[in-house]
C-alpha cells in the first residue's frame, strides 16, 4: 500500500490566517489609540486650531493626567511668573504668543503671560477623554487575550496531520490504529456529506474516529485506501443523503 500523508485544507488554513489577523490586527489597532493614537490626536485637534503645522507634534507628557490638570493650573495661577512655572513643570511642550502649552494624553494645561507674569491658567480636556483612553485599553487587552486564542488555533491548524502507512491510520497526537483493527465505516445524520466515520477495535473496545475532508485533506484518498486494503465493498457515494444513518461491517454502500 503506498503511504498517504496529509495536512489540513487550504481552506481551513485560509479561515485561520484570516481569524489572527483580523484579531490581533484590532487588538494592535485598539492598544494603539489607547496608549498614543488618542493622545496625539488632542494635541493635532488643538495645534491645528492655532494654525500651526502639526508635524512634528508637540511632546505629550504622560503624567499630566486630567486628573492632575485642574490642580496644576490652580498652582500656576499663585505661582505668578513664568520662571516658577518652566522650574515646576519643564520647559512647554509648544508657545504660541503668550500662551505656554503643557499636553496631556487626555488634555492640555494652557498658561497665558504676560510680561513674563502668569495672568490665567487652564486645563482643557481633549477630544478623546481619559476614559476614552481606558476603554480602549481596555478592549486592546481583552482582543490581545483572544488573538493569543487565536494564534494557538493556528498553529493546530498548521500542523494537523495525518498517515495512512502499513502500520495503520495516525491522526494528530491520536495512538496508531492498525488497519487490523479497522472494521468499517458509518455516516450519521448529524454530519455533513464530507465526514466519514471510521470504526475499529482495540483491546475489546468498539471506538469511532472522524474524518473530515475539510480538516484532512487527503480523507477521500485515505478512505478509499482502507477500503481497497481491507477488501470493503466500495462505496456508492459516502455521506449522500440515501446514506445517513447507514451503518454496515463493509462500509457505506
Amino acid at each position: 500500500m503506498q503511504p498517504i500523508h496529509s495536512g489540513t485544507t487550504g481552506g481551513r488554513i485560509a479561515r485561520a490566517t484570516l481569524l489572527v489577523i483580523l484579531i490581533n490586527g484590532f487588538a494592535v489597532a485598539y492598544l494603539w489609540d489607547g496608549y498614543a493614537g488618542y493622545a496625539r490626536e488632542n494635541v493635532r485637534v488643538l495645534v491645528e486650531s492655532l494654525g500651526l503645522p502639526t508635524d512634528p507634534l508637540p511632546t505629550i507628557d504622560p503624567e499630566l493626567t486630567e486628573t492632575e490638570g485642574p490642580d496644576l493650573a490652580g498652582e500656576m495661577t499663585e505661582t505668578g511668573t513664568t520662571t516658577a512655572v518652566t522650574a515646576r513643570l519643564g520647559e512647554p511642550a509648544l508657545r504660541h504668543g503668550n500662551d505656554m502649552y503643557y499636553f496631556g494624553p487626555a488634555g492640555h494645561l494652557r498658561i497665558r503671560t504676560v510680561r513674563d507674569r502668569v495672568t490665567e491658567a487652564a486645563w482643557r480636556g481633549g477630544t478623546h477623554s481619559a476614559a476614552d483612553l481606558r476603554w480602549q485599553r481596555l478592549i486592546g487587552f481583552v482582543l490581545a487575550v483572544v488573538g493569543l486564542v487565536t494564534i494557538v488555533h493556528f498553529v493546530r491548524v498548521v500542523t494537523t496531520r495525518a498517515s495512512l502507512t502499513e502500520e495503520g491510520l495516525s491522526i494528530g497526537r491520536r495512538p496508531t490504529i492498525p488497519l487490523e483493527a479497522i472494521t468499517g465505516f458509518s455516516v450519521s445524520s448529524r454530519d455533513r456529506d464530507d465526514v466519514v466515520n471510521i470504526e475499529y477495535v482495540l483491546d475489546g473496545k468498539s471506538c469511532t474516529v472522524r474524518l473530515d475532508s475539510y480538516v484532512i485533506k487527503e480523507t477521500p484518498a485515505i478512505v478509499a485506501a482502507i477500503r481497497e486494503r481491507k477488501g470493503f465493498a466500495p462505496a456508492s457515494g459516502t455521506g449522500s443523503k440515501s446514506d445517513r444513518n447507514a451503518r454496515s461491517t463493509g462500509g457505506v454502500d
